[in-house]
């Protein structure tokens, strides 16, 4: 009777060390099915909590290893009770860390949704427009990192990288709008009224709006390489794995080379436009004089002189129509590189 009283306690307190045990190793499985954790998560939780399940319980059999059945029974019941705890620690811990990546990727994409740079298309159709010797004249088209944390975990550098990139998108998105007020004050529309053709003073102001709208360019050009830049530097110092960094500088390479090729595109037709503004301004300084005013059209003394001005207007005509056909790709391109962020971060 003793010898069966004894043995039906350490069975008991087996059963229970098993199913703990049991209950352990497929915690990380019901928290994926709760769509807590990744699957790749729960494997690797289960590795773990497996492997510390086994340590734990060599180690008490080892302490145990003199005292009786029902003392080292209890101790795989301390065993489970341990590696159940670290499954639901860990659980939690992937969770909490997934859920402080998932805000951070979620504020970087509605910096960038809110980023647009200054793509400001020159005024030249409006130039031409208002330059135009004849009537006829055509509608105006459209115009259209940081410093990171200390971070120890994953987790923690993924946060800070995507809070490094968001405080460079945030502060690239001032920086075009502030290259956008630049554009925008830069009043070029009444560059080529016919007033403005008759006098040297308002040419001579015509060409400073010229020089500060190229200035413009060039300072948007100049932000968009510090940008390019500045974003890779965020990259390589982010502390994250080998792969990830590799994986950030092909994205970040896979839209450079289009990006860079569309603005330096769009530069080009801006200063044509420009390029082609001046060359009226330049004849008209040529013809101070020769040039007059009728209801606010320019008027020439000689057949030749209007043919040269109204070619000098096809030309701008021409460049602004290019220029207009390279900003809206411009601003495409942008939309889509938002979106292909914006898919990437999901």
């Amino acid at each position: 009777m003793t010898e069966t009283a004894t043995v039906a306690p350490e069975q008991s307190v087996k059963r229970i060390g098993w199913g703990l045990t049991a209950l352990a190793l497929v915690t990380p499985a019901l928290m994926g099915a709760a769509g807590i954790l990744s699957a790749f998560k729960v494997g690797e939780i289960t590795v773990q909590v497996g492997f510390a399940w086994v340590a734990t319980a060599v180690v008490i059999d080892l302490l145990t290893k003199k005292r009786d059945a029902l003392v080292k029974a209890n101790g795989r019941i301390v065993a489970a009770v341990l590696a159940l705890v670290m499954a639901l620690v860990s659980g939690f811990n992937v969770y909490r860390d997934t859920q402080k990546v998932d805000s951070a990727k979620k504020e970087l994409i509605e910096q960038f949704m809110q980023t647009s740079i200054a793509a400001k298309a020159a005024p030249a159709e409006e130039l031409a427009q208002v330059a135009q010797p004849a009537a006829t004249q055509q509608p105006v088209p459209a115009t259209p990192v940081a410093q990171q944390a200390a971070a120890t975990s994953d987790a923690d550098k993924t946060v800070g990288f995507l809070s490094a990139m968001k405080v460079r998108a945030k502060q690239f998105a001032e920086e075009s709008a502030a290259i956008d007020r630049k554009f925008n004050a830069v009043d070029l529309g009444t560059v080529l009224t016919a007033q403005n053709l008759v006098n040297k003073a308002s040419l001579d102001a015509s060409r400073k709006k010229l020089n500060s709208y190229k200035a413009a360019i060039a300072e948007r050009d100049a932000m968009l390489k510090k940008h390019l830049t500045l974003s890779e530097q965020i990259i390589r110092g982010s502390g994250l794995s080998e792969r990830e960094v590799n994986e950030g500088l092909a994205g970040l390479n896979s839209s450079k080379g289009t990006v860079q090729k569309n603005y330096a595109d769009l530069t080009i037709a801006q200063m044509a436009s420009v390029k082609a503004t001046e060359n009226i301004l330049d004849f008209a300084q040529k013809g101070l004089g020769r040039i007059t005013v009728q209801n606010g059209q320019a008027m020439f003394q000689t057949q030749p002189e209007l043919d040269e001005y109204s070619r000098l207007i096809q030309v701008l005509t021409d460049a602004a129509g290019a220029e207009t056909a390279i900003t809206e790709k411009v601003q495409a391109q942008a939309q889509r590189s938002k979106q292909d962020l914006s898919d990437q971060l999901k």
